[in-house]
């Protein structure tokens, strides 16, 4: 491979990520009401530990959505949640309800979670300090193997903030 090729990797994924950023926090919201239908709670016991994992499911007239505890109770069937989206990529960002008069945000898209908000900018900082060291780097298998797991990592950010895992 050759070290243009290499760049083109990493400024796609550059891209990418910053893609992702700017649909979540600068591109403004499409909106859409959506009708609770039912709601499920979900317990899984590991089978070599006692832990018992809890997810709670909201069912809508449009879709399903696996949401926080918070949300859940103050969700309730027949209540109108309006939910979200990115305009740019179409991914779930955040459920708004109205509660007896309440109206509370509960961000529930990928990047609003503590571990996305340091990772992908992390990462993309890593892509930035890699773009000037491709053509540094003498070792050409290394450059390969840095190159293709910084793009591995920006595609797995994808897939999370799809909610596809």
């Amino acid at each position: 491979m050759t070290d243009s090729f290499l760049r083109a990797i990493l400024w796609n994924s550059l891209f990418l990520c910053a893609l992702l950023y700017i649909d979540t926090y600068l591109v403004p919201r499409e909106e859409r009401p959506e009708q609770v239908i039912s709601q499920q709670v979900y317990r899984n016991r590991s089978r070599r530990s006692s832990n018992i994992e809890r997810s709670w499911v909201i069912h809508t007239d449009r879709h399903t959505y696996d949401v926080s505890s918070e949300l859940y109770s103050d969700a309730d069937i027949g209540d109108t949640l309006t939910v979200q989206y990115s305009k740019l990529l179409h991914a779930m960002l955040a459920i708004e309800t109205n509660h007896e008069g309440i109206r509370t945000n509960y961000p529930e898209g990928y990047l609003y979670h503590i571990s996305a908000c340091i990772f992908v900018p992390a990462l993309m900082i890593a892509i930035l300090v890699m773009l000037p060291m491709v053509a540094r780097i003498d070792y050409q298998q290394g450059k390969i193997n840095l190159t293709i797991c910084l793009a591995i990592m920006a595609l797995g950010q994808l897939i999370f903030y799809f909610d596809l895992f």
